[in-house]
This record gives C-alpha cells, structure tokens and sequence, in this order.
C-alpha cells in the first residue's frame, strides 16, 4: 500500500487528505490556500509512487483551475470599472465645462450688477446667492476630482492583482511541465542512479568456499577437511560434533 505521506520543508504531505478535498470539497476557499501553500514548497524527491504523481497532477491543475477563474473575474472587474471610469471621466469633463460656463456667466452676473449704483435689499441678497453657489460648485467640482483619483487607484490595483495572478498561473504550468518530465524520465527512461550502479556480486557462503578450497587442494586437503569437519570447537569452549562423511 502506498505512503499516505512524503516530506517536504514544511512537514509532511498528506496525500490522502489532499485527495480527499479535490473530491469531495473543491471550493473551499481557506482549503485552496492553504495547499497552495504547502505545494509551492514541496520536492519532488524522486520516489514518488504514481499514485502520489497522480494526486499531485491533479492537485496542480485545481489550484490552476481556480487561479484561472480568479484572474478572469479580476479581469472582468477591472475592465468594466475602467469602462464606467471612462465614462464618468467623459460627463465629469462636461460638467466641469458646464460649470465654468455657469461660473463665467456669475462673475458676469457679478460684475455688471456691482458696478451699478443700486443699495437695493434684493440685489445684496442675489450677490450672496451667486457667491454661495459659486463657493458650492467649486466644492462639488473638488469632491469629483478626488473621487476620481480614487477610483483611477482601484483600477490600478486590479490591473496589479492580475498581472500578479498571470505570473501565478505560469509558474504553476511551469510545475506541471516539470512534474511530467521528472515523472517520464524515471517509469520510462530508468533511474540514472540504477543505471550507474551495477548489482553487487554475490559472495560465495562458508560451505561454498570450503567445497572449492578443498576442490583446489586434492585429495589430502579434502581428508583434512572431513577431518575438521568432525569435531569442532565453539567459541563458547563446548565441543560439537559435524557431519561425518563417509569415505
């Protein structure tokens, strides 16, 4: 039965728990982050069973799925905001040429009734009128101008998230493609360290090397080594009797 864990720098993987939520719970948020974590920072450390490889492909191609999704939506989002902000740009320059035609006309206003000597209640309270409405408009002139900075800063930012999400998405094909290779060079090509490493020789037993010494020796070696073979002494002290061939 297959590992259901393999190291890495941050501990251990678990295979079987990572399985089990690209099975059963894909789209869970703080799942998708947390085992984009831990498999940014796993090693391939060459062992891996297929299973293992099989779980680690398909892990990589759901973090991808949902990263994709992710950068299409932003993307979605910044170019709509930055369409809605080209239009509000559009009717805000408008408006800002209605209001100088309106402030224009006021100083107009302003300045032909000012130059007439009239002291009349009315004609003060129509001066104030138009001060105040100027004073209001420049405000209101101001308020949309920061708002549309502010709304030029967001769309900056979503363009940045993006753009961050891309080089993600590639780094993560990147993987993939490694994995892959890794994984075609070790059930297809061979390991490199077996290829280098030749099978050790197996080293003849005690009784194998006795039967080829005495083989080599002739008749009076074989005599001595029936001999020998009769009584023996441990280490212990004690005597054991062997095997008494016949001649």
């Amino acid at each position: 039965m297959a590992a259901a864990t393999a190291t890495s720098p941050t501990g251990f993987l678990n295979f079987a728990h990572l399985q089990e939520i690209i099975e059963n719970d894909p789209d869970n948020l703080d799942q998708i982050n947390y085992w984009y974590g831990q498999l940014t920072e796993f090693e391939l450390e060459g062992n891996e069973n297929k299973r293992e490889v099989d779980i680690l492909f398909r892990a990589l191609k759901w973090i991808m799925q949902y990263e994709h999704a992710m950068a299409e939506d932003l993307k979605e989002v910044a170019e709509r905001e930055a369409a809605e902000i080209a239009e509000r740009e559009e009717n805000w320059e408008q408006e800002r040429e209605i209001l100088k035609e309106e402030l224009s006309t006021l100083r107009e206003r302003i300045t032909s009734q000012a130059g007439m000597n009239v002291t009349s209640e009315a004609f003060r309270d129509e001066i104030d009128m138009l001060k105040e409405e100027n004073a209001h408009l420049k405000a209101l002139n101001r308020d949309r101008d920061r708002e549309l900075v502010d709304e030029r800063n967001r769309s900056e930012e979503l363009a940045t998230r993006v753009e961050a999400l891309e080089k993600e998405k590639n780094l993560a094909l990147n993987n993939v493609a490694l994995l892959i290779l890794t994984q075609f060079q070790k059930y297809f090509l061979g390991s490199p360290a077996r290829r280098h490493h030749p099978r050790a020789e197996k080293k003849p037993g005690k009784h194998e090397g006795r039967v080829q010494q005495r083989r080599m020796g002739g008749p009076k070696a074989e005599a001595e080594e029936r001999a020998g073979d009769q009584v023996e002494l441990s280490a212990s002290g004690r005597v054991t009797v062997g095997y008494l061939r016949p001649i």
